[in-house]
């Protein structure tokens, strides 16, 4: 029988100075509490007993979302992120991955899926206007012009946008309405980073008068009574910069205009309620990647040093220097530094003796060491050591759960992406196409509902990168398998295989058919089974 512990209630009982304490609130306020927490009460949580030698160095405070890394901590966090990845091929190799498969070379493409119910359209109606707003934001999207600076196209602004957002904790997109003659839209698009979003004057955070009324204010961000941004406060120029004579100056820009509708738009990762900015995502294993790449560094060293063939000489000082001939062809002699080198031979008088030593780099257990601080870093971040390294001499199974495991980060940062930059981004063009009837949508402004019909929803109208397959044939058979027990559709097989839409990719095998069917290569198919099998998807 399990013998139970008793507990001792004479703990629990307040004592002599317990009850003096009554007769001063301020110290009598929590000290019952405090001694209660100090003693070792059975069935308590051995973690949290302050008597414990585990932490006893160990100090804890619990502080709200913005004060737990203040604007000096977390700027500090974001130079040494940003130094981290122009110095550190780890961290370098760490962001890059998560950009590559989360956004890649592509970007995010748009298959605008409008809902025809809600609208009441036929399924031809809907596809055809699909197929002109998709026509329209490639337009624009794929040119140069949408960028306020003419720089970058949105996809490669898109990727941008999650590399600034992971390296320097958060970022900004400002919209803006630009005419510009060889543009045809107005929409333009300005990133911003993170280091120009703070206090003007670079005030500590606290509570700020604006247009009369008494506001909070934090990092840069001015909130109204309900906590939610309101304005941020935008630099011309980077405030840290000291490099720079230029006088820094700060804007208040509304998040939201008159209509409801946003203006700027900022990307970071919120892991606590009420946080008001983002942390890099290195923040947490900035000291070990900085630890790796110094002994990686030495260790290098170590091994290029030990690869000379090394002689420790011994013997007098006056016997033991290099001597060698003036370049003035005198008879005096140049003493010189012994200095290792690729085949060096060197001359020492009479009485010098050398002796060798056996060099023990490059060490053994460099790469066990290495590759398990990778993984550590890699299991804190989201991603595993074989992709951070580019890796794989693990076994299939191995090699394709970590793939696996990848991909749930790699989605969740482009869902980021998709939400909170592509989407917004769209629904911003399609109320500039609509207004000046570029593009027709019946009842776009006079109802709400009707406009989110026509916008879709930024989780399945964006698709980016395919997940890579490490042996295609075993993921084609599974995927043929589960369409045969109608657990997965062609559509969602076609966007995890190549990343397009279905029906599109049905509309050129047709014609590809066709065209073979002309030339004598295959014989006609049926084409009202296909039709057929169109109008069942669509239903």
């Amino acid at each position: 029988m399990t013998k139970v512990q008793k507990i001792d209630e004479s703990y629990l009982k307040p004592n002599f100075v317990d009850r003096l304490a009554r007769y001063f609130p301020s110290w009598q306020r929590g000290r019952y509490e405090e001694r209660l927490k100090t003693e070792a009460i059975a069935g308590g949580y051995s973690n949290a007993k302050k008597a414990s030698a585990v932490f006893e160095n160990y100090i804890t405070a619990s502080t709200d979302p913005d004060s737990s890394v203040d604007y000096g901590q977390r700027l500090t966090l974001v130079e040494r992120s940003r130094e981290l990845l122009r110095d550190t091929p780890v961290a370098r190799g760490l962001i890059n991955r998560i950009c590559d498969h989360a956004i890649g070379a592509r970007g995010l493409v748009l298959h605008p899926q409008i809902d025809s119910r809600a609208l009441g359209w036929t399924p031809e109606r809907a596809t055809q206007w699909q197929d002109e707003a998709e026509s329209l934001w490639r337009t624009w999207s794929e040119s140069a012009e949408s960028d306020v600076v003419r720089t970058q196209n949105f996809q490669q602004k898109t990727y941008l946008t999650l590399q600034s957002m992971l390296e320097g904790g958060d970022c900004f997109t400002l919209f803006t309405n630009l005419v510009r003659a060889g543009s045809d839209f107005d929409l333009k698009l300005q990133t911003i980073e993170s280091e120009r979003v703070s206090n003007e004057d670079r005030q500590e955070d606290g509570q700020v008068f604006l247009n009369g009324i008494k506001k909070d204010r934090v990092e840069g961000v001015i909130k109204d009574q309900y906590g939610a941004p309101e304005y941020y406060q935008i630099s011309n120029n980077f405030p840290t910069d000291y490099t720079n004579f230029e006088s820094t100056k700060w804007v208040n820009r509304k998040i939201f205009d008159s209509n409801g509708r946003r203006n700027i738009l900022q990307h970071y990762n919120q892991i606590r309620p009420g946080q008001t900015r983002g942390i890099p995502v290195l923040g947490t294993v900035t000291d070990k990647l900085l630890q790796l790449s110094r002994y990686s560094n030495a260790e290098l060293l170590a091994a290029v040093i030990s690869s000379f063939y090394t002689l420790v000489i011994t013997g007098e000082p006056s016997n033991t220097r290099q001597q060698r001939i003036s370049p003035q062809g005198s008879d005096e002699s140049v003493n010189d530094k012994l200095k290792l080198g690729s085949g060096s031979i060197v001359r020492a008088d009479e009485g010098t003796t050398f002796e060798t030593f056996e060099t023990k780099r490059p060490s053994k257990l460099f790469e066990p060491f290495f590759v398990s601080m990778v993984a550590e870093i890699g299991a804190a971040v989201g991603v595993p050591k074989s992709l951070i390294l580019m890796s794989f001499d693990k076994s299939y199974s191995a090699s394709r759960g970590e793939v696996l495991l990848a991909w749930v980060y790699f989605l969740a940062k482009r869902t980021d992406m998709a939400i909170g930059l592509c989407q917004p981004t769209y629904e911003a063009f399609l109320d500039e196409v609509i207004s000046k009837g570029i593009l027709e949508a019946p009842g776009y402004f006079s109802d709400s509902r009707i406009r989110r019909a026509f916008q879709g929803s930024g989780y399945n109208q964006w698709t980016g990168p395919t997940r890579p397959a490490i042996d295609e044939l075993k993921e084609a058979a599974a995927n043929e398998k589960y369409h045969n027990m109608k657990v997965k559709s062609l559509t969602g097989i076609t966007a995890e295989v190549t990343g397009k839409d279905w029906r599109r990719v049905i509309d050129q095998i047709m014609r590809e058919n066709s065209l073979n069917v002309k030339t004598g290569m295959e014989s006609e198919i049926d084409q009202e089974e296909v039709e057929k099998l169109l109008e069942e998807d669509d239903e």
